[in-house]
């Protein structure tokens, strides 16, 4: 057997071990996880493929930690910068009520399928802010959904610019809120000290 016959026969076998491994993985997390649509080449979504979940370790010591000294039947969670719903979907199982924020038009398409069948979730399509406004949003990493950003210069690489909404979250949560998950890029974020 030559060199090239023998490689080729490791990278055949290499590649089977590979589709074996990955779907014991994704039948684990079939029975594990909630099945949520993605964006296939996002780095999220390669998380969520290969685990069930992202940021699972940082979630679950939450719910070990944190939460053990919350209330939970009596709580509100905010999710600001939900994205497509991963961190929205953990909360639902633990808080009495989650309100998720996605100012992007694309993110919030699946955000809202990924939800749309849990009654403790209120979705909105805007961003929270302490004042209402419109902004240009544009994503500067082509494997980053949730990396979209309000501020970007007219120098940076861009994919896809949308004008999006901030609204100002005291006009309408009326409610005890005792945890908020803030992932918004740092220069977005536009919210004072009555909501942390």
């Amino acid at each position: 057997m030559n060199n090239k016959m023998r490689t080729s026969l490791f990278s055949y076998f290499k590649s089977r071990m590979l589709n074996t491994h990955l779907r014991n993985l994704h039948d684990a997390n079939v029975l594990n996880h909630q099945n949520m649509a993605i964006f296939a080449y996002d780095h999220i979504s390669l998380e969520i493929q290969l685990f069930g979940l992202y940021e699972m370790d940082l979630l679950n010591g939450l719910a070990h930690t944190v939460f053990k000294k919350i209330d939970l039947d009596n709580s509100i969670c905010l999710d600001i910068g939900a994205n497509i719903g991963n961190h929205t979907l953990f909360f639902a199982s633990y808080f009495k009520s989650i309100y998720s924020f996605e100012p992007h038009p694309d993110i919030f398409d699946l955000l809202k399928f990924n939800t749309k069948n849990v009654n403790n979730i209120n979705i909105f399509n805007f961003g929270a802010s302490n004042i209402d406004e419109m902004a240009i949003i544009a994503r500067n990493v082509k494997t980053n959904m949730g990396g979209s950003s309000i501020n970007f210069s007219d120098t940076d690489n861009v994919y896809g610019k949308f004008e999006v909404k901030l609204k100002k979250i005291d006009n309408f949560i009326n409610d005890s809120v005792s945890f908020i998950k803030i992932d918004v890029d740092r220069k977005s974020t536009r919210l004072n000290s009555s909501h942390v």
